[in-house]
C-alpha cells in the first residue's frame, strides 16, 4: 500500500480515515477526509487544514469537491507539501514524544 500512497497527491478517505491518516502523511501525501469527527477514527487529529490535507462536510459531495480542489491550490502554493504532512507525524506521533508525554503525566501524579 505504501508505494501506491507515495505515488498519489491526495488521499481521499470518505469514511473513517484511522490510520490511512498516518500512512499517508508519513508518505508526504495530504488526506482529505469528512468533518463529522464523532464518526471519526482518533488519528483524523493529524490533519491540518492547509498543511496536511483538509475536512468536507459530512455526506456533501460538492463539500468534497471543494475541499479537494482547495487542497490541491495549496499543494500547487506549496503550503502543503510532503514535509507539511510528515512534520505532524515527526513532531507527535513519535515514540520519543510520547515517552516525554507519559514522563510528563507520571510526574504530575508524583
Amino acid at each position: 500500500m505504501g508505494p501506491l500512497i507515495a505515488l498519489s497527491d491526495i488521499c481521499v478517505a470518505p469514511g473513517e480515515v484511522g490510520l490511512t491518516a498516518m500512512h499517508s502523511l508519513i508518505y508526504g501525501t495530504p488526506v482529505v477526509t469528512h468533518n463529522d469527527y464523532t464518526r471519526q477514527m482518533p488519528e483524523f487529529e493529524a490533519i491540518e487544514e492547509h498543511k496536511s490535507g483538509a475536512f468536507f462536510d459530512y455526506g456533501n459531495l460538492s463539500s468534497l469537491v471543494c475541499k479537494l480542489e482547495q487542497c490541491w491550490e495549496d499543494i500547487e502554493a506549496k503550503r502543503i507539501t510532503a514535509e507539511t504532512c510528515r512534520s505532524i507525524i515527526h513532531t507527535y506521533y513519535t515514540a520519543d514524544y510520547q515517552r516525554e508525554v507519559f514522563g510528563r503525566a507520571m510526574h504530575q501524579m508524583l
